[in-house]
């Protein structure tokens, strides 16, 4: 069985006015949230504030050069359409604010994990991937692979990890066998023009959503397993 952890959505751009303070002209915008102020330190020695505000299982972190939505899939009844509605809605209120949203990155990290008693994955995957054929049942198993492909016109590099992991039963405290599975959906850096605002994320968010969802759906039919 998939169990799915977190999707994060990130924009990349120039978001130094949200983070100078004293005064956070975020703190309206993310009004009944809570939040915590960090910073991160600059290469060139400068420190700069790291916003996170924290509602239920959704967290925004907002840092000079990047906005970071995260969803956690904390309950059953989460999803990636949840995840997308939200995105869009939390990103709206930056597009209506006086300093507005505009990046020349994005990406969308997807982290989940399949059980894995008896090693019986990792042999599975090793078999997929053609490994025992070359050298024998494997106890570990670890790969990386990236499709570069074009999404709504814009080039992505398309990332599926998959590794050995352990999670922890959060009731039992009991270290479980996993395979973490990790899906990083990114714009290659081929420009640096500042072109995602607002209105173009909607479909590229829908896009990389699709294309993550549609990577471990082709590894599940190749493992037997269900969607």
């Amino acid at each position: 069985m998939r169990y799915k952890t977190q999707d994060v959505f990130s924009i990349f751009g120039d978001f130094q006015e949200y983070v100078s303070g004293p005064k956070f002209p975020t703190d309206e915008l993310f009004q009944g949230y809570n939040k915590n102020v960090q910073e991160d330190r600059m290469p060139n020695g400068d420190r700069l504030n790291h916003l996170r505000y924290t509602k239920g299982n959704i967290q925004v972190g907002i840092r000079a050069f990047r906005i970071d939505i995260i969803y956690a899939f904390n309950n059953q009844y989460c999803n990636d359409q949840e995840f997308m509605e939200e995105t869009l809605r939390l990103l709206s209120l930056f597009a209506n604010f006086e300093a507005g949203i505009c990046g020349n990155r994005i990406a969308l990290n997807v982290n989940e994990f399949l059980q894995d008693q008896n090693l019986s994955m990792t042999h599975k995957l090793s078999d997929v991937f053609g490994a025992t054929d070359l050298y024998g049942q494997s106890d570990e198993f670890m790969i990386r692979l990236n499709n570069v492909k074009t999404m709504e016109n814009e080039k992505f590099n398309s990332i599926l990890s998959i590794q050995n992991a352990n999670v922890q039963n959060n009731q039992t405290k009991e270290n479980i066998p996993a395979i973490a599975l990790n899906t990083d959906i990114n714009t290659v850096i081929e420009s640096n023009k500042m072109r995602f605002d607002f209105d173009s994320l909607s479909d590229l968010l829908m896009a990389m959503v699709q294309e993550s969802e549609d990577k471990k759906i082709a590894l599940f039919q190749k493992l037997g397993l269900e969607a």
